[in-house]
Formats: C-alpha cells, sequence, structure tokens
C-alpha cells in the first residue's frame, strides 16, 4: 500500500514536471526586455547563457544528498529534454548557434555562443525566457595586485625594441623551502623551469617544497597556469627558477651557514635577483656578520638580493628594532608589505556641507575590491532580511547585520552569505546597531574557487558613518568610493639605528595581505593554492619586477636595479590626513616596475640618512643618464618634508639644469649631481623622533623620481604602554555656544605601536578604532567628540565645535581641559584593549573657554583631614569642601569609615557655605555602624549653594593604632529645580593613626626633628601641589606650597625628639 502510494506521489511530479517544463506559447516578448543588459550594445560573437525554465532539480527534489535517486534522475531526464527541445529550435533558427554547457542543477537552461546581432531574434522565441551575459571572465586575484604595480602596462609596452618583458632568460633564485616543482604552474617537473638548485636543510639535490612557502613565493615571483580555468600569471611568468632549500619540517627554521651557503650557490648559477622571504628581528638575537657579508658579496658577484622586512610591526617597548637580518644589509632591498586591496575610502557629503571621509575594510580573504575602484556609486539599503533585498544591480548594497556580536562567525553567516551569491551589486557594507566601532566578519565559502570567484568585496562600516552613508543615500546622493593603498598591518617598521649607522629601512613596499599563490599539497602537487598574508609575501612582488627591469636592462648590475625601483616607487598617501604615510612604514613607496624600467634617470644613492653629527658636511647625491635614447634631459628639483617639522633646513645646489648621457666607455658614471646642505634649529629640531621627507627631482616636466630620506636627532622613539596621543594642540580655545562658532583645529598624534595595540606578540601598525572622549563635567561621563577607523600613524586634525558626536552640546561655562579627560580605545582584531589617559584638571595638555552654555558643572566634593597623623584617643576632624558648585540645592551623601579604627564624637561644624543656620539645613545621622548619612538642604525657597567653600567639619576619636580610609558614596547632588539628580564619584582619603601626634617637621618620620629633615626640606622648597615629587609633609600651613612661611614653622621645632610610638 505504502509503495503504491509513493509511486503514484511520483508519477504525480513528473507529470507536473512534464506539464510545467514544455514550451509555452501563450505570451511572447519582442523586446529588449529578456536580454541582460549588459549585452546591449556589443558586436560580434558573445557568449551568453539562455535561461529556459524556472525551476531546477534541486526545487523538485531538494538536498541531492539525501534525495530519491529515481526521482532525481527522472527530473535530471525531464529537465535535459526541455533544455535540449529548446536549444534544438534555437538552432533551427539560427544553424551557426554553439552550445557549450547545458545545467540542469545550479540554473535551467544551456550556455551557447552566437552572433551578437541575433539576440534581439533570439528573445522571441517562447522557449527561452532569458539570455544572461557571460562574455566576461572571473579574474584571479595575483593578477589583481599586477596593473597597480605597472606589470600590466610594461606587458602592453614592452621594450623600445619591440622585445616582450616577462622575464624570459633571467634566472630568480628562491632561497626558502624549496618549490614544488611539480606544480603544473611552475613547470610541472624538474628542469622545465626550476633548472637548479640544492636542499642545504636536508643535505640532499632535491629542493622539492613540503612546507608550501618557498612554492608561494615563486608563485607570486612567476607563475604561469590556470586555475579553475582561468588563466594565473605572476609578475615574471616566464623567468626560470633555482630552488634553494634552507628550511625543512624537520627544524623549526633555518641556519646562517645553510642561508649563506644557499647565497653562494645562487650566485654561482648566475641567479640575476634571489628572494629571501625569511629572517628575525634583532630582539631574538644579534647582528650576524656571516648573513651580512653573504649578502655584499653575492651583490658584487651580480645578484640582486632582495629580503622580506620582516612581521613584527611597529617599533615599542617589547621590540625595539622590529627590522631584522639580513634585512638590515645595506645592499639588501627590503621590502614591506601594503595591503592593496582590503581598505576602501569612501567620501559622503553631510548636511552640514562638510566632506565626510570613512575607511571601511574588505574583511575577507581573496575577494576584490570595488570595480571600477575610483567612481561614484548609488546606494541601496538592503535593511536586514536577506531574503528582501531590493534591486541592487550595479549599485552598493548596504545591509544591517542583526547580531551584536563584533566578530560572525562561519556557521552564523552560512545562510546569508550564501544568499548574498545571488545578488548583483558592485560591493556589501554590513553594518550592526549593536554596539559602536567596526564588525569584524567571517564569511563562508565553500571552496577557493568559491571565494576566488565571488563578484564583490564585503566591507564593514561602524554604526555611525553607515547611518550617514543612509541618510545621504535617501536624498539620492551618488556616494564616492576609491581602493587605497594601505601599510600591512603586521609589516615591520623601521629606520635600522644600530653599529652600522642609521640606515634607511624598509626601502619599497609591495602588496602581502592575502596573496593567492602556488603551494604543495601531498594529495594534489600539481594544482595546490592558497593565500598567504606577510611581508614574505611582498618580496616575491619585488624580485619578479626586478627581474622585470633586468630583462629590460640587461647590462644593469644590482644597484641600478635597486635605484631604479626605489627612485620610481610611488608615496602612498593616508586619505584621512593627506599626507604620504610615515617612511618608517613604507620606504620609498609602493614599487612601479614600468616606471623603474623607463625612467630617464636614477640617483646614487637612491636614499639617504644623517644622525648625529655626520650631516655636517653635507650629502652629494649622483644623477646618471640612463634614457634609452642616450638624450640630454633637463631636471629640477626642490625638497619636501613628511607632516610639520620645524628646525631642519635642506638647501640644494644642482651642478647645472640637465643631465646628460655618460660616455659609452663609462654608462655607469654621473653627469650631474645635487650637493645638498644641512642646517639645524637646535631649539626647535624635533627629539627623538625620525624626521621624514624627499628630494623630489622632475625630468623633462614629465617624468617624477625622488630620493627619500630620514634623520634622527636624538635617541629613536620607542612607544610605550603609558601614552597612546601627544601633540594636542587647540588653535582657537574659545568656544561661543549659543553663537555655533567652532573651537579651530584640534591637532593630536597618534602613537600608534604602542601596547595599546597589540595582539599576542604582534603589534600592529595602525588602530582598527580610535575614539577621543572628554570628560561631561555636568553628567560626569565621557562623551565622544571623534571616532576613527584604520588609523596609520601619523598627525590627524580635526574640527570640533563642542558637540559631541550625536550632535549634543554638553560643555558647562568657564575653562574646560582637553588632553587631560580624554579617553581612549583601541580595537585589535575581535578584542577590545583600552587605555584612559587622565589626570586633574591642572594637569590638561589645553583649555577651551566655553561661554553662552546653559549647561551647570557638577561640583567636585574633596574630602581632607586634620591632622593627616592622628593620635591614639585624640580627635581627628574630617573636613567636606565643595568646589565649582552653581546652582546646587540639595547635596546628600554617605561618609564611610571603618567603626572599629575610629567613632564619631557626636560634634560637627558648619563651614563657609553653610555657616548661616537659618537658611541652610544640616542633618546628620550615624548609627556608629561605619556609614554617616549627611543631607544639606536650605530651609526655604531660593536658596542655593554656589561658588567654592567648605561644607562640613565632622569630628571624630581614635580608637586603635594602624591605617584607616574615609570614603563618601552615593553623592547626590540636585540642582535648582530639583529635576536632575547627578552623581559625584567618591573620593577617599587616607589617616595613619599614631600613639601620638607626629613631630612637626619630623619628615623622615624618625621621630627627631634634625639635619636629615632639613635636607629633605631644602628638596622641597618652591614646590607646590601638583609637582613631581611634591611631599605634602613639608607643607606645614597647607597652602599648598613649600615656602619660607614653612620653613619659619620648621625652624621653631628644630632639635625637637619624641619617642617611636609601639
Amino acid at each position: 500500500m505504502k509503495t503504491t502510494l509513493k509511486n503514484t506521489v511520483i508519477g504525480l511530479i513528473i507529470f507536473s514536471i512534464l506539464l510545467f517544463c514544455g514550451p509555452s506559447f501563450a505570451a511572447q516578448n519582442y523586446g529588449f526586455a529578456k536580454i541582460d543588459s549588459a549585452l546591449i550594445g556589443k558586436t560580434g560573437t558573445v557568449n551568453v547563457i539562455i535561461i529556459t525554465g524556472d525551476k531546477t532539480v534541486v526545487d523538485y527534489v531538494g538536498n541531492l544528498s539525501y534525495s530519491n535517486k529515481f526521482l532525481q534522475r527522472t527530473v535530471e531526464s525531464c529537465i535535459n529534454n526541455s533544455v535540449e527541445n529548446a536549444y534544438l529550435r534555437c538552432k533551427a533558427t539560427f544553424p551557426n548557434i554553439k552550445k557549450r554547457w547545458v545545467f540542469n542543477i545550479v540554473i535551467n537552461g544551456f550556455s551557447c555562443e552566437i552572433d551578437a546581432s541575433k539576440l534581439r531574434e533570439l528573445a522571441r522565441l517562447p522557449s527561452v525566457k532569458k539570455i544572461v551575459d557571460a562574455t566576461f571572465k572571473y579574474e584571479m586575484q595575483i593578477n589583481k595586485h599586477l596593473p597597480y604595480l605597472g606589470v600590466t602596462k610594461l606587458r602592453q609596452t614592452g621594450a623600445p625594441d619591440g622585445k616582450k618583458i616577462t622575464g624570459n632568460g633571467i634566472r630568480v633564485g628562491v632561497i626558502d623551502s624549496g618549490i614544488n616543482y611539480k606544480h603544473q604552474a611552475l613547470g610541472d617537473g624538474w628542469s622545465k623551469r626550476v633548472k637548479f638548485g640544492y636542499d642545504f636543510a636536508d643535505m640532499d639535490s632535491d629542493p622539492l617544497d613540503f612546507m608550501g612557502h618557498g612554492s608561494h613565493c615563486a608563485g607570486i615571483i612567476g607563475a604561469n597556469g590556470k586555475f579553475a580555468g582561468n588563466p594565473i600569471t605572476g609578475v615574471a611568468p616566464d623567468v626560470n627558477f633555482g630552488a634553494y632549500k634552507v628550511f625543512t619540517v624537520n627544524e623549526g627554521g633555518a641556519r646562517p651557514d645553510n642561508v649563506a651557503a644557499a647565497l653562494e650557490m645562487a650566485a654561482k648559477d648566475k641567479c640575476a635577483v634571489a628572494n629571501m622571504s625569511l629572517g628575525r628581528a634583532l630582539y631574538y638575537g644579534g647582528e650576524n656578520e656571516v648573513e651580512d657579508q653573504a649578502i655584499k658579496n653575492a651583490t658584487k658577484a651580480g645578484m640582486l638580493v632582495v629580503v622580506a622586512a620582516g612581521n613584527d610591526g611597529y617599533r615599542s617597548d617589547r621590540l625595539p628594532l622590529p627590522i631584522g637580518v639580513p634585512a638590515v644589509t645595506e645592499e639588501a632591498l627590503c621590502v614591506a608589505a601594503t595591503d592593496e586591496r582590503g581598505k576602501c575610502l569612501i567620501e559622503v557629503m553631510t548636511k552640514t556641507g562638510e566632506t565626510k571621509k570613512m575607511l571601511t575594510n574588505n574583511h575577507i580573504w581573496g575577494l576584490p575590491s570595488i570595480n571600477p575602484d575610483d567612481a561614484l556609486y548609488e546606494v541601496v539599503d538592503g535593511g536586514s532580511d536577506p531574503n528582501k533585498i531590493p534591486d541592487c544591480a550595479g549599485k552598493v548594497l548596504v545591509v544591517k547585520y542583526k547580531d551584536n556580536a563584533r566578530s560572525w562567525h562561519r556557521t552564523e553567516t552560512f545562510d546569508f552569505i550564501r544568499k548574498l551569491k545571488t545578488i548583483k551589486c558592485k560591493a556589501f557594507i554590513f553594518w550592526s546597531d549593536g554596539f559602536d566601532g567596526t564588525p569584524f566578519t567571517l564569511s563562508f565559502f565553500d571552496s577557493f574557487e568559491d571565494a576566488m570567484t565571488f563578484s564583490a568585496p564585503i566591507y564593514t562600516l561602524n554604526r555611525r558613518d553607515a547611518k550617514i552613508l543612509l541618510d545621504a543615500a535617501k536624498e539620492g546622493q551618488k556616494i564616492h568610493f576609491k581602493r587605497i593603498s594601505y601599510p600591512g598591518d603586521f609589516s615591520s617598521t623601521g629606520p635600522y639605528l644600530g653599529p652600522r649607522g642609521l640606515k634607511f629601512k624598509p626601502e619599497v613596499s609591495a602588496p602581502g595581505m592575502w596573496i593567492f599563490s602556488t603551494v604543495y599539497d601531498e594529495k594534489n602537487p600539481k594544482d595546490a593554492w592558497d593565500s598567504y598574508s606577510g611581508t614574505s609575501m611582498a618580496a616575491p612582488f619585488v624580485t619578479g619586477m626586478a627581474a622585470l627591469v633586468k630583462n629590460y636592462h640587461p647590462d644593469w648590475l644590482p644597484w641600478q636595479i635597486k635605484a631604479s625601483l626605489m627612485n620610481t616607487a610611488k608615496f602612498q598617501i593616508n586619505p584621512l590626513n593627506g599626507d604620504p604615510y610615515p617612511l618608517v612604514i613604507q620606504g620609498s613607496g609602493l614599487a612601479n616596475v614600468y616606471d623603474a624600467c623607463t625612467t630617464p634617470v636614477i640617483t646614487d644613492p637612491p636614499a639617504f640618512t644623517f644622525h648625529g653629527g655626520n650631516y655636517k658636511e653635507g650629502i652629494k647625491i649622483n644623477l646618471i643618464n640612463v634614457d634609452s635614447k642616450r638624450a640630454t634631459v633637463k631636471f629640477t628639483s626642490k625638497v619636501t618634508f613628511v607632516g610639520d617639522v620645524e628646525g631642519v633646513d635642506i638647501s640644494v645646489t644642482p651642478s647645472g639644469e640637465t643631465v646628460s648621457p655618460p660616455p659609452q666607455s663609462s654608462p655607469r658614471d654621473a653627469t650631474a649631481s645635487l650637493d645638498l646642505k644641512i642646517t639645524l634649529d637646535k631649539q626647535k629640531v624635533p627629539k627623538n623622533r625620525v624626521v621624514e621627507g624627499s628630494i623630489e627631482i622632475n625630468i623633462d616636466g614629465s617624468t617624477q623620481i625622488h630620493v627619500p630620506f630620514m634623520a634622527l636627532f636624538g635617541e629613536i622613539e620607542i612607544f610605550n604602554s603609558l601614552k597612546s596621543f601627544s601633540n594636542i594642540l587647540v588653535e582657537n580655545d574659545k568656544i561661543d555656544i549659543s553663537q555655533g562658532e567652532k573651537p579651530g583645529m584640534v591637532k593630536f598624534h597618534v602613537g600608534v605601536g604602542s601596547k595599546s595595540f597589540f595582539w599576542g606578540n604582534q603589534y600592529d601598525n595602525f588602530a582598527y578604532m580610535m575614539r577621543f572622549s572628554v570628560l561631561d563635567k555636568v553628567l560626569d561621563r565621557w562623551r565622544d567628540i571623534y571616532e576613527g577607523n584604520y588609523l596609520a600613524p601619523g598627525d590627524y586634525e580635526f574640527e570640533w565645535d563642542g558637540k559631541d558626536l550625536d550632535g549634543e552640546a554638553f560643555l558647562p561655562n568657564g575653562p574646560n581641559g582637553l588632553g587631560s579627560f580624554m579617553y581612549y580605545e583601541a580595537i585589535v582584531g575581535s578584542m577590545q584593549n583600552k587605555l584612559v589617559e587622565s589626570s586633574v584638571p591642572r594637569d590638561a595638555q589645553a583649555w577651551v573657554e566655553v561661554t553662552g552654555s546653559d549647561k551647570i558643572p557638577l561640583p567636585e566634593l574633596n574630602l581632607s583631614v586634620n591632622p593627616e597623623f592622628g593620635a591614639l584617643n585624640k580627635t581627628l576632624t574630617v573636613k567636606m569642601s565643595l568646589a565649582q558648585s552653581n546652582q546646587n540645592k540639595v547635596i546628600r551623601f554617605s561618609l564611610l569609615y571603618d567603626s572599629k579604627m575610629v567613632t564619631y564624637t557626636g560634634q560637627y561644624r558648619r563651614g563657609s557655605m553653610t555657616e548661616d543656620s537659618t537658611s541652610i539645613m544640616v542633618s546628620i545621622e550615624d548609627n556608629q555602624d561605619g556609614k554617616m548619612t549627611v543631607e544639606i538642604s536650605p530651609a526655604y525657597a531660593g536658596i542655593t549653594m554656589d561658588g567654592t567653600g567648605d561644607l562640613l567639619e565632622i569630628d571624630f576619636v581614635c580608637n586603635r593604632i594602624g591605617g584607616t580610609e574615609f570614603d563618601t558614596s552615593f553623592v547626590e547632588v540636585l540642582d535648582n529645580n530639583i529635576k536632575n539628580i547627578r552623581f559625584v564619584r567618591p573620593l577617599p582619603v587616607e589617616v595613619l593613626i599614631t600613639e601620638r601626634y607626629l613631630l612637626i617637621g619630623d619628615f623622615n618620620i624618625d621621630w627627631v626633628v634634625d639635619d636629615k629633615d632639613l635636607v629633605i626640606f631644602g628638596q622641597q622648597f618652591g614646590k607646590k601641589e601638583g609637582d613631581p615629587d611634591y611631599n605634602k609633609l613639608c607643607d606645614i600651613n597647607r597652602d599648598k606650597i613649600v615656602d619660607e612661611k614653612d620653613f619659619i614653622y620648621f625652624s621653631k621645632h628644630f632639635g625637637e625628639r619624641s619617642e617611636k610610638p609601639k
């Protein structure tokens, strides 16, 4: 019975399939509605997908792993027959149509090639439901970086003699974990592209890579194969490799002698360039002369050695010198890492007419950047339901994520991301309303191919920026999106400062974030791929470019190749302040091989430093004409500094106005020069920080090269955990709230690299989120006034109108301190590290005078004890005073004390603010339990407590010897309208109770007033409260300054002594 019923159901399903899969002739659409808009205007043969039905196999049988196999095969057969019939009808009308693939699982239809002029006629056929564009090709990620580096342009133009520049005939050594020479993109076998090498780690002749690192580097340098059927190439796809294996799975690192031996063999094998994506920070050991000398001699032998800068991030108290060996060798070309695909700058016009700049991050490895990457886009609010996404083709979709967690895990996002794969938008932007700051997404992809062919980036924004973006979109504003180059968050920073002096390191930058390349997989060695990040990935980009320069200029020596890459590199600009990123992070900038090959002039040296007194003799920069046409070129030069620099002046005296070709007999001789003279104003010159800049040289009014420099006066700055920002300057110190005037530019420096930014053992080069806040003295809480994301080191400026980020004015009238009340928060990864830098108002770094405000500041309640050292069975007085009181009507609080140590005597005295007992009422309740309730209130309406003064003095008797503390809790202040209850933070005061009172003038508490106390008093003379090491015992008259009045008291008691209490 059950079988019969089951077969009946299956039969009904098949009948419905036959019914609905067949062609429909009811209605015919003769317009362009069926044709994908991307196909309009195309000519010639085009590749298209013809949709012939709405439902696929999975719509009938569901998950294929659990479906009824008979039903699945039947449905597949039905849909295939339907698609085939549709194709035959198309073929009958268009005999030249060529079928490629038939689909029944992911879509219902077939792909084909057809002449574009026939599309409209094809669309008229009843069996054709839609014609979809299939003319584009998915591009792989390693190829995506090549246009930014000038590789694509060089391939298109070639050499002046017409030769293609792809590295053909150039030998490149990879000193690493070997190379997977079995990989189809690396030659598919020994001696095809990997022609020589040796395994120094295992001491055998087979340098096959079992770790994948060396193969990944080799793929970046010169892969030439396919991934998922699509062509994929490295920088120099025709180079030949030497595999010099110094790492092995059996050892944790590479031995220095193995590295030296590898360099020697690579030089003997006549490698033009050697890649060394290895090294160690000097924190882990001293400098190694063997490695240093080996690189020097290898360079002399004619081989340029390219070395990764390292992955230790910014200089810190944990790691004072991140750049390590062998990258510090002067002849080595040291490479830093950049993120060329992860960050995007969004520019939005706000309601006030200002341009709001937002940095957003593409968190998913391997995804492309927005394309085109510098254009205006329409933004669509996608809401938060993946099943109700509006039409967003060609637009940017903003999605609100419901989860409040900062990090979204794969299982949580599977359904959402799977749905997004079907949406054809230019980019996704995620945000969450559950917290401030930027979410960090972890998307779900089924495979590498799935991720590599995903069509759109997935960016994230913080809550405030997302709402600004959506508000602008509602007004019809198109938003500017621009891909930006950004420092790698791990890339080790320079300069080098050690026994060899000050060295310009790193020297160039290249992509190093989530680079897709060849690796090794034991199960599939011929087609193994993966994405890695690190300066290990940046170095082989430059190695490949160096090979191309050698291919373009076969007679060039290593120093010429290095100089060309450094001279023509482009400084990467911080979009938030318009300055170049610090050169200690990016060196000469992002390398560009086309410009390196075609520059008519290079310099010797390509960069320089000055430190200590070595600047006094000046510096000479030689200019060498390397123009392929041997033409004389004109040049001009100027000096530029990175950021604001005072006290340093560099004058440039050129030898002439032109650079002529050198003699044929000496093609590397300089024919022009720049003489630099450096003068310092020692009062203004920056101390303990690296001064950076460049000599900009313009060639014939069109070509720009530069000679960057680093200078240091004093010791190098080490960021530590105590300060995360500095240099807070206020250009306008007055705000009139009633007029809405702005105070000017509040300028601050972000000391990135401090312990606030560490994640494990890694020190990041930027803060994922930075927030500054000012203490609200009305409500006693922090107010956010600035928030930025992905801030690299540097100086940032912002205008502040006295309001918080939500637009609310909160400052009261009078002076308001900035700097001392700054709250700083940094987020690294999915973790959150906080640092609050605050102090008393007099230590504020800057002040803003506020007028026109209706805000009432919160008063300050202070406790003091007299005498500060109590005596057994003697009276101790606790004094309560009020500061900055304004229109306060009721003050009540609990005074906490240790009832075993002291007892309330029942006696109190009114202070200056409460002395009129007819207008101010005082209530004290004490049950001898250590908690005294105090309330001060007016006797009748219209009375308030304003200004500064004393409230009460309450007497206690000392019961025991030892330390005790008085504190306040539940301090409530009601304003004049008795509407706002504000809570003042408790301020404890400590007391030491001894057997008898201390002697006046006994500053060292040895129970005698003698010459030792006189020495202490002399050291304290002139100091006031708030000064470092201020000793309040020396301020005998308690006027907050140690002066001659205190000395009079001290002299009267000099010589007194007392028995030391038990």
